[in-house]
């Protein structure tokens, strides 16, 4: 056996007795999680499917187990966990799962306290905006935005910039006629002011000052008023000259608000319950008894929704492709390096089983898998490699079938038949490997940054 391959089992044997020291390996079961069913009308069913997540508050609470119409209504079963209580007031909405795909339910728990029982219904829905009406809002108010620049542009372009510096001519007139009227009345005012106080204090021997003053203030209130009439006029007709202009303008400015309030509120609402889909990554060594030799493989798997997957592999092992000049197989030797796969699948998700296809080992191939216990153990097939290139050992396409089993959530046990068709070669094997989904890998990252934070 290689270097490399005893450092994997040794690493993956180390983990798995860390896991079994840190947790109680008793917790875990093979029977299937208790709980009851519910029916729940949905405004919309588009993009929903059966196996979607149902959510309280984020927390993942059971699963949709059917979709149907009744009376022209969309109507899904749900599988709720024996723990949750869903009061009958709550509402029902159907969630964008990510901007790529797939949906799942989320439930807003209501304040009654009669709960809703097994077999019931629940007919309380709310609905929110989809990407394709937030788009086309979105367009409609970049449109309106266009239409109020080519209106400002034809308020400040043209014969209007004309009006509009006629206008600021005239308003620059009326300032200085006003301040013409203050500077001089600034010297006639105190005169006034002194004239007025006399006839007061000596009524009945001031009447030629009182008529005096009189004419004065006759005569400067004549002035002013003509004053104020010219700057009056002016100022009408700067409103009537741009009034439509003007009108165009604010309407126009008040619509694009309007409706970009309205659009900001529609994204607020849409981007609020948008959650990242489901990425898996893992490793695992498989050693193969027949051959006594040993495989690492590197996955990584993304699903936007619980029934679509991209899968990616990378594969290390012996490379049985070689031919001397005599055409006999050149065997590998544990001095000779590692040889490199690729594999690249897409799957589609029925119920428990995965169909899937696309490159596996640097070959066409395709591929089922079976899943149960609620996705604790699957039972996987795969067909590859037909024209015996990759092994020239046999002829026969390569065929591999296994069973798998999680435990702890992480740690994964694999049990299989490898190239059963070809009998000279086929191997019994075994595999040991650990898988962290989402959260799990956040948790990981953030508790390895954490530690090199420590060292430093």
């Amino acid at each position: 056996m290689k270097l490399e391959a005893k450092v994997g089992i040794f690493v993956a044997l180390a983990l798995l007795c860390l896991f079994g020291l840190s947790t109680q390996i008793g917790q875990f079961s093979f029977s299937k999680e208790k709980g009851y069913t519910i029916d729940v009308l949905l405004d919309n069913a588009v993009g929903l499917n059966e196996k979607a997540k149902v959510r309280i508050k984020g927390v993942d609470s059971g699963y949709v187990y059917s979709i149907y119409l009744h009376d022209n209504k969309a109507y899904a079963g749900l599988f709720l966990k024996e723990n949750i209580k869903i009061p009958k007031d709550s509402f029902i909405l159907v969630s964008q799962e990510s901007m790529l795909g797939g949906k799942y339910i989320e439930i807003i728990p209501g304040n009654s306290s009669e709960l809703v029982q097994d077999g019931e219904k629940l007919e309380r829905t709310k609905s929110i905006a989809s990407l394709e009406e937030t788009s086309q809002s979105i367009k409609e108010a970049a449109e309106r935005f266009a239409n109020f620049v080519t209106e400002l542009h034809e308020i400040f372009g043209g014969e209007n910039a004309l009006y509009i510096k006629e206008s600021i001519k005239n308003i620059h007139s009326s300032t200085t006629i006003l301040n013409e009227f203050i500077k001089e009345e600034q010297g006639e005012l105190p005169r006034i002011l002194s004239h007025f106080d006399t006839m007061i204090m000596s009524i009945t021997g001031t009447s030629n000052k009182f008529a005096e003053t009189a004419d004065l203030l006759n005569e400067k209130l004549s002035s002013i008023a003509t004053k104020i009439d010219d700057f009056t006029t002016h100022a009408d007709n700067l409103i009537e000259d741009n009034k439509e202009v003007l009108n165009k303008t604010l309407n126009s400015v008040d619509n694009f608000f309007v409706d970009g309030t309205r659009v900001v509120n529609r994204l607020d609402n849409y981007l609020s319950i948008i959650d990242k889909s489901q990425f898996e990554v893992g490793m695992r060594a498989e050693y193969l008894a027949r051959d006594k030799r040993a495989k690492g493989v590197a996955s990584v798997s993304y699903m936007p929704n619980p029934t679509r997957y991209y899968m990616f592999d990378v594969v290390s092992t012996d490379d049985y492709s070689r031919q001397d000049s005599l055409g006999n197989i050149i065997m590998p030797v544990r001095t000779d390096k590692s040889e490199y796969y690729i594999s690249a699948q897409l799957g589609k998700r029925y119920n428990d089983i995965l169909f899937r296809g696309g490159l596996i080992e640097n070959s066409a191939g395709i591929g089922m898998d079976y899943f149960a216990l609620r996705d604790k153990l699957k039972m996987t097939i795969d067909i590859y490699d037909f024209a015996g290139k990759l092994d020239l050992r046999g002829t026969s396409p390569h065929v591999r079938t296994y069973l798998r089993y999680t435990f702890l959530d992480y740690i994964d046990f694999t049990a299989g038949l490898d190239n059963f068709l070809n009998k000279e070669i086929s191997s019994i094997y075994l595999g040991i490997g650990v898988r962290f989904v989402d959260n799990d890998i956040k948790s990981l990252v953030g508790t390895i940054g954490g530690a090199a934070g420590m060292a430093k």
